[in-house]
């Protein structure tokens, strides 16, 4: 198996959500995952674990639904990096 500084997973929509998921849920597999417009209203833990990997997020201006969902979760990240500072 590949460390995990090698591995990420990606997904659009559902599927970007479904990726964030998997990420947060295995640090210990993947480092770094990439959204593109998250879509189906998963949201970020009230807790986001100790161990978070690299999240990329991305979503169009023309896509409020979508941006809005990419915002929350670029807001949960950016929190919880300053905890771990």
């Amino acid at each position: 198996m590949l460390p995990a500084e090698r591995t990420a997973v990606f997904g659009v929509s559902a599927g970007g959500e479904l990726a964030l998921a998997m990420a947060l849920g295995h640090p210990d597999i993947y480092d770094a995952v990439f959204c593109a417009s998250p879509g189906a209203g998963f949201r970020p833990p009230h807790v986001m674990p100790r161990t978070v990997p690299c999240v990329y997020l991305v979503a169009g201006t023309l896509e409020p639904f979508f941006l809005e969902n990419a915002a929350r979760w670029a807001v949960a990240r950016a929190m919880r990096a300053r905890t771990l500072s």
